[in-house]
C-alpha cells in the first residue's frame, strides 16, 4: 500500500527547483478512497489517509484538506515527501481549528511536482517473527539496509487498521534513527493514538524515507522567516513577538513516551542563546551549530504534553559571555546521539508521525 523511499545520505535540500508543477487528474496522482477524520485521544480532529502514485515517475504532492465546520469552511495545504512510481505514501494531519462535534470531511485535493533524479532507498522492514502487533496496539520491528550506501535520518511509516480492515491512523516510528549502515539492521517501534490502543490490528505496507523533516514559513519584522524541524510531535501556528526575539507555537505530544525534537534556525548572529518554555516553564535544550553555519535546539517533550511552546533568543546580542554555556554544543553528532540516548531510555524504561504546521505551502 505505502511506498515513499527517499535519497541516501544527503540532507534535506530545497529540491523543488527541479520540478514542474501539474494538476492532477484520475489518471495521475489518485488518492485513494482510504482517508478518515476523527477526534484524537485530546479532543483535536485529525485526517488520516493515503495517496497513490500512478505515475512513470516520482511525484512530491501537494494536498489541499478541506473540512465544513458548522457554516466555517477550513482549508489547508501541505507538502509532502517525494512518492515513487507505483508506490503510496500516508498523510496525517491535526486541525484543532474545528469546533463542532460532527464536521464533514471533503475529498482531499491533489497537485503534484514532478521529480527528476530520484532514486528509492534500499532499507526494507524485516518480515519475520520480529514484526510483532502487541497487546496494547503498538507495533515493533526491524529494518535493514540492502544497498551499499549509508543512508541518513530514516522515517518509517504505516498505516493502522482495526481487524475489519477500517483505517484508524498513521504510525511513525518513536525513534531517532540517525543512521544505517549497509547491511545493519536497526529496530524500530510506532504507535496508534491511544484512542486506538484496543483496536489497532494491522500496520500495512511500510513506508521507509528521510525526507520528514518539515519546511515551517512564517513572518518576521515584516519578512519571509523560514526555518525546519524534525520531530513525531505536531507543532503549529508560529508566530515571532514584535522585536523578532521570541517564537510563540502550539504543541501536543499525544504518544505515551517522550519524543524529541530537533529545530533547525538560520543563523541571525553569532551570540544567539536560544531557550525553550513550555507553558510558561523552561525546559531543557541543547543548542548547537552545524556545518552549513545553522543553529541546532533539541530538546525532549514528556509523554501527553500539549500548550504553548515558546523559544527565546532569535538575533539577541548578548553584552558579556562570563561562563560557557554547558547546554551549548558544538559538534552537530553530539547533540543528535544525546537526545538519541535519551530517546533510547524512554524506550526502555516505559515501553510514537508526523507533523506539520498550519502554514500554506506557497504556489510553485
Amino acid at each position: 500500500m505505502i511506498s515513499f523511499f527517499n535519497d541516501y545520505k544527503i540532507p534535506i535540500i530545497v529540491f523543488l527547483f527541479f520540478c514542474t508543477i501539474q494538476q492532477a487528474n484520475a489518471n495521475e496522482i489518485v488518492l485513494e478512497k482510504n482517508f478518515a477524520g476523527y477526534f484524537d485521544s485530546d479532543g483535536i480532529y485529525t485526517v488520516v489517509g493515503k495517496i497513490n502514485n500512478a505515475q512513470e515517475y516520482p511525484v512530491i504532492p501537494i494536498i489541499t484538506i478541506t473540512i465544513e465546520d458548522n457554516a466555517s469552511i477550513i482549508s489547508e495545504s501541505y507538502q509532502l515527501s517525494t512518492i515513487y512510481p507505483t508506490s503510496d505514501q500516508p498523510f496525517k494531519f491535526k486541525f484543532p481549528q474545528v469546533v463542532s462535534t460532527n464536521p464533514t470531511l471533503k475529498e482531499p485535493r491533489i497537485l503534484f511536482n514532478a521529480v527528476e533524479n530520484k532514486m528509492p532507498l534500499n532499507v526494507e522492514v524485516i518480515y519475520d517473527d520480529t514484526l510483532v502487533t502487541h497487546k496494547d496496539g503498538h507495533k515493533t520491528g526491524r529494518i535493514i539496509n540492502n544497498g551499499d550506501k549509508t543512508v541518513e535520518n530514516v522515517k518509517i511509516y504505516a498505516l493502522i487498521y482495526d481487524s475489519n480492515w477500517k483505517l484508524l491512523d498513521m504510525g511513525k516510528n518513536i525513534e531517532m534513527i540517525k543512521k544505517i549502515e549497509p547491511g545493519q539492521i536497526v529496530d524500530f517501534s510506532m504507535y496508534p493514538d491511544p484512542l486506538f490502543g484496543s483496536q489497532a490490528q494491522y500496520y500495512s505496507c511500510f513506508v521507509i524515507g528521510d525526507e520528514a523533516i518539515i519546511p515551517v514559513n512564517t513572518i518576521r519584522h515584516g519578512k519571509e522567516y523560514n526555518y525546519r524541524y524534525d520531530s513525531g510531535i505536531w507543532f503549529a501556528y508560529p508566530e515571532f513577538n514584535e522585536d523578532g526575539t521570541s517564537l510563540l507555537m502550539k504543541m501536543q505530544n499525544s504518544w505515551p513516551l517522550e519524543m524529541y525534537a530537533n529545530f533547525e534556525f538560520p543563523k541571525l548572529s553569532d551570540v544567539e542563546k536560544f531557550e525553550v518554555y513550555l507553558n510558561n516553564e523552561q525546559i531543557k535544550s541543547i543548542q548547537s551549530i552545524d556545518e552549513f553555519g545553522n543553529w541546532h535546539v533539541a530538546f525532549v517533550m514528556a509523554p501527553h504534553t500539549s500548550g504553548n511552546l515558546l523559544i527565546n533568543g532569535f538575533g539577541e546580542s548578548v553584552k558579556t559571555q562570563q561562563k560557557d554555556d554547558v547546554n551549548t554544543i558544538q559538534n552537530n553528532n553530539d547533540y543528535l546521539y544525546y537526545v538519541g540516548g535519551i530517546i533510547s531510555a524512554a524506550i526502555i524504561a516505559g515501553t510514537f508521525v508526523f507533523y506539520r504546521n498550519k502554514r500554506k505551502i506557497p504556489k510553485v
